[in-house]
């Protein structure tokens, strides 16, 4: 499979060994490995916030999430909060993210920063959010109080990729017990924090390239 895209940043998500599903143009693919070919699974070219089955055919819900027309949604994120509810969060880079009952696509939660969010992600056990964007610095965030528990400090650019099963960051994973946070950036070095206490726990530097990904913690 061929793809022509400038900059990929969480664009692509295999959800099986024979299915990828990934972003050309205004357009969510899938690609079948078995068939060796893609088809539209959804249109995003209107200004919206749409969800799909991935089971069932058509769209079961969409909305608009701002009244900004330049707005963009720039990452999405499914998860379950410590209730076991299943909670899907959008972040915008009208410095914004909304969270939505997956059920019944309600808003649950609306959060403000002082910049652009470009990525989310849950903790394992759904009380904590890493946030981050157009800004050096990463903000872990209480989902319940709504308040910023703690700031990893250290990047040299703005970030777009956050995982807690392991800057501009290229890539970051959490560990599985979301304690420890390593983060990957342009300026050749690997960052490990303590997410919970958020402190840097040691530097790691590869000289002359870049770190696009990362593997995945245990």
């Amino acid at each position: 499979m061929n793809c022509v895209w400038g900059d990929l940043r969480n664009l692509l998500w295999a959800t099986s060994k024979r299915d990828v599903y990934l972003m050309k143009n205004y357009s969510v693919m899938h690609w079948s490995s078995l068939l060796h070919r893609g088809e539209e699974v959804l249109n995003v070219a209107e200004p919206i916030f749409s969800s799909l089955y991935l089971n069932q055919p058509g769209v079961a819900f969409y909305t608009k999430l701002t009244t900004d027309d330049n707005a963009i949604t720039n990452a999405v994120d499914v998860y379950r909060n410590p209730s076991g509810a299943m909670r899907v969060t959008a972040a915008n880079n009208d410095a914004q993210i909304i969270i939505y009952d997956a059920e019944t696509f309600a808003s649950v939660n609306r959060y403000s920063f002082d910049w652009s969010v470009n990525n989310t992600s849950a903790s394992p056990d759904g009380k904590l959010l890493a946030v981050l964007g157009d800004s050096v610095e990463c903000l872990i965030v209480d989902a319940q109080p709504r308040k910023v528990t703690s700031s990893l400090k250290g990047h040299l650019d703005y970030s777009f990729a956050s995982d807690w099963r392991m800057g501009a960051i290229r890539g970051a994973k959490f560990t599985s017990d979301g304690q420890f946070l390593a983060m990957a950036e342009p300026a050749d070095f690997v960052h490990v924090f303590n997410a919970k206490s958020g402190l840097s726990e040691f530097i790691c530097k590869r000289d002359n390239h870049y770190l696009d990904s990362m593997l995945q913690t245990g």
